[in-house]
């Protein structure tokens, strides 16, 4: 069966790293990026047949392409998302889709209106491991949860729209759809902050979120702690990547609603839409 046509919007770091996996699993036919010398030395050398554009129209005006997968900073999603799905696109949004839930919700009202599929970036949640502890919870009621992520990154988008999303998402992954902010600190520093600390709660359990973005050591831990058991789930080698593409490609095949459509992404918008950040 013949492969369905893609495009990647955006080369970054990112770009970079879904381009291997949507090649394996789509027909890959453009991307498109600024032209920056570096960036077409690397794709000329990773993706010789795959056409390189800088020209958005060029992309959607192409009946052939049945998907755009959208990996520009955030700032732009929106733009470019609305014009694609005007286009009749399917599409994949890096997170966190947009950079309100507002946009999120026109966005999913636009895909809704045409029987598109739109599918939002949070790889987290396609862990299987994930699964497997959800599996093993059961009706075991969650007291707490804590979630530890140190990094080192000096990227310019604030932590809370670029990391706690896919904390949050990861909690509504686990059935937490109703969780409310209690107390936010942030620590200055170099990349101003370099650090937030959230308190959360859903009913009656109890959530912490710690990010630091100016440590050394990597870490990435959630700690689930039940009446009976306490689950931890680390950072493992999983290709999410593939996971979360095996999902979209499925989803535009079947027409079924993908885990992370634009209502999952809406929804966790509106969670650290409590923070004033």
């Amino acid at each position: 069966m013949e492969k369905a046509k893609i495009a990647l919007i955006g080369i970054g770091s990112w770009g970079k790293k879904l381009a291997p996996e949507l090649d394996r699993q789509a027909n890959l036919t453009y991307l498109m990026h600024k032209d920056s010398p570096e960036t077409a030395m690397w794709t000329k050398e990773n993706f010789p047949k795959v056409k390189s554009t800088n020209n958005l129209e060029e992309i959607l005006s192409d009946p052939t392409i049945l998907a755009v997968v959208i990996a520009t900073p955030i700032i732009t999603h929106f733009d470019i998302a609305l014009k694609a799905l005007q286009a009749s696109k399917n599409i994949f949004l890096e997170k966190p889709g947009g950079k309100n839930s507002e946009e999120l919700n026109k966005l999913t009202l636009e895909a809704q209106k045409r029987d598109l599929i739109i599918q939002v970036g949070y790889e987290f949640t396609y862990s299987e491991k994930l699964k497997e502890i959800k599996e093993k919870i059961g009706n075991e009621h969650i007291n707490k949860i804590s979630f530890v992520w140190k990094k080192w990154g000096s990227f310019k988008a604030h932590p809370v729209i670029n990391l706690l999303v896919h904390e949050i998402s990861i909690l509504k992954a686990l059935g937490f759809n109703n969780v409310k902010i209690t107390k936010y600190n942030e620590t200055k520093g170099d990349n101003d902050p370099d650090s937030i600390y959230v308190e959360a709660k859903s009913n009656n359990t109890i959530i912490t979120f710690e990010i630091s973005r100016a440590s050394h050591s990597k870490e990435k831990i959630v700690v689930i702690e039940t009446n009976e058991n306490k689950y931890e789930l680390m950072d493992e080698n999983e290709n999410l990547i593939k996971n979360e593409i095996e999902e979209f490609m499925s989803s535009i095949k079947n027409k079924t609603k993908p885990l992370t459509d634009g209502q999952f992404a809406k929804e966790i918008l509106e969670t650290i839409e409590q923070i004033n950040y």
